[in-house]
């Protein structure tokens, strides 16, 4: 439910947090791939130098981050707050040119839809639900 108004939660948004939870689960597993390489690379006998090292600890944290960003959003976004719906529709923007491409263009008809975008505004709704 909005905070402000009884409107529940569009069913479009349903697709949209499909589709960020999906990608939120890559990050998380690419993270968690690159950050379980950290140990394995140090104290294992591999030709890798702690520059590379160093380099695949910081992909693993920015991956964890991201998935953890993505979470925030949705979570957000289920609250009806705005500044979460225009996050959504940049990183569904961000997606579309990326291998997200599906789940980009799943998210941002979502978010695009009239309801959607209504239960995200701070405004009173209109006539959209009438």
């Amino acid at each position: 439910m909005h905070p402000a108004y009884p409107i529940p939660v569009p069913p479009t948004l349903t697709k949209v947090f499909v589709a960020f939870h999906i990608s939120a689960s890559v990050y998380f597993l690419l993270g968690l791939g690159a950050m379980s390489l950290v140990p394995i690379s140090l104290f294992a006998d591999a030709s890798m130098g702690l520059g590379e090292v160093i380099i695949i600890a910081f992909i693993g944290c920015f991956s964890l981050l991201l998935g953890v960003g993505v979470e925030v959003v949705i979570w957000n976004i289920k609250k009806g707050k705005n500044w979460a719906w225009i996050t959504g529709l940049c990183i569904a923007g961000i997606y579309i040119p990326s291998g997200f491409l599906p789940l980009g263009i799943i998210a941002l008809l979502g978010l695009l839809d009239p309801h959607a975008k209504a239960f995200c505004s701070d405004r009173p709704p209109t006539d959209v639900f009438q």
